[in-house]
């Protein structure tokens, strides 16, 4: 298939590898029914037949939605988000007998696996991959520690771990935690505990003096410190003044040079 039925298809910023992930949704109830993979082809036989057509990497072959258990998915719409490397499917799935989402999954991995990946982690890096929760949940790894993320039910995840922003806000927060109890021990302040809640939105640029443009929405993180323990209010206007030199506080301030590189499979 070589020509284009719909100008949507100049505007897909497919990967390396010709693919785009797509996120499947009932055009309904908006239940998020799949996260699979499209190639150019599948999107432009889905576009053209009218149902979903998906690449699977597995068989590095086109996947027919419902060939083998009638659970056809009638394309409604195909929607492509603002950075163009993203495609939202919104279907009419019909019943039928359930069937492996093919390589829509991830494969397992096995505790063998994990060890391997475990002992190649040198000091200072970590490790993500996916889990056996399908289709979003991921292992992490730090050659030592086993955590778990994933994304809720309501955008396609099983909720088997926190999501991602969540974890960013526990990494805050306990840096935070961790910078005001070792502040507090050497000053033999009487802390009995600190609590830290942390919240991540989006605001509007008008909340922002400095913001370039007043259109754009900018990341804000709430944090509220709560300091347990016969303190007075020096003791505490300091350690809220030491809760802002935590480092990961001081990283997410900070411009962050990220490098992204593709390596070999081995």
């Amino acid at each position: 298939m070589s020509n284009s039925p719909n100008p949507l298809i100049q505007d897909i910023a497919f990967d390396a590898a010709g693919l785009v992930p797509v996120v499947t949704q009932q055009y309904d109830s908006g239940e998020v029914l799949m996260v699979a993979w499209m190639n150019r082809d599948a999107v432009i036989e889905s576009l053209t037949s009218g149902q979903m057509c998906y690449w699977s990497r597995s068989r590095q072959a086109l996947w027919r939605k419902g060939e083998t258990s009638g659970q056809v998915q009638r394309l409604v719409e195909l929607r492509l988000d603002c950075d163009g490397d993203t495609l939202l499917a919104r279907v009419d799935q019909l019943v039928g007998r359930s069937e492996p989402e093919d390589d829509a999954m991830a494969a397992p991995l096995s505790e063998r696996d994990r060890a391997e990946l475990q002992s190649t982690i040198t000091p200072g890096w970590i490790v993500v991959t996916d889990s056996e929760v399908v289709p979003l949940g991921q292992v992490l790894l730090d050659g030592r520690h086993v955590l778990a993320a994933d994304e809720p039910s309501t955008v396609g995840g099983q909720d088997s771990g926190p999501s991602p922003y969540e974890l960013l806000l526990m990494a805050l927060g306990s840096c935070t935690s961790m910078t005001l109890r070792m502040y507090a021990n050497r000053k033999q302040l009487a802390l009995e505990r600190v609590i830290v809640r942390l919240k991540h939105g989006k605001v509007h640029a008008v909340d922002c003096e400095n913001c370039e443009s007043q259109s754009a929405t900018i990341d804000r993180i709430d944090r509220h410190i709560e300091l347990l323990g016969d303190l007075d209010a020096a003791q505490r206007a300091r350690l809220l003044q030491i809760a802002e030199m935590c480092p990961v506080h001081r990283t997410l301030q900070s411009k962050v040079d990220i490098r992204t590189a593709l390596v070999p499979t081995v």
